[in-house]
């Protein structure tokens, strides 16, 4: 399970569509949008159906380096390239009791 706080719960039904991205989270920050629906990152591809918890675990991964994610908006493939911090600050992370909210 990620430490990450996205910040952009998915739709229940498609667990790899952004159903929202708050604004100045995470999700925010690196560029993702409302309705987002997430191809892949780093070339491994995000499985339809797949769990957020899985691109979470891959954005952790790559802390520290270049990240392309490719998503799908608006009917069109979209390339986002962004670099997280090497450690994240403490405002993305789960709060100590592992909360959806800090």
């Amino acid at each position: 399970r990620s430490r990450i706080f996205l910040g952009a719960p998915v739709w229940p039904q498609t667990p790899n569509t952004l159903m929202l991205v708050y604004d100045k989270s995470l999700a925010d920050e690196l560029g993702l949008r409302d309705g987002d629906t997430l191809l892949s990152i780093n070339g491994r591809e995000i499985r339809e159906g797949a769990d957020i918890e899985d691109f979470k675990l891959a954005l952790e991964e790559s802390a520290g380096k270049p990240i392309e994610t490719v998503v799908m908006r608006y009917n069109k493939r979209k390339v986002l390239r962004m670099k997280l911090p090497s450690g994240f600050p403490e405002k993305y992370l789960r709060a100590p009791g592992g909360s959806l909210w800090p």
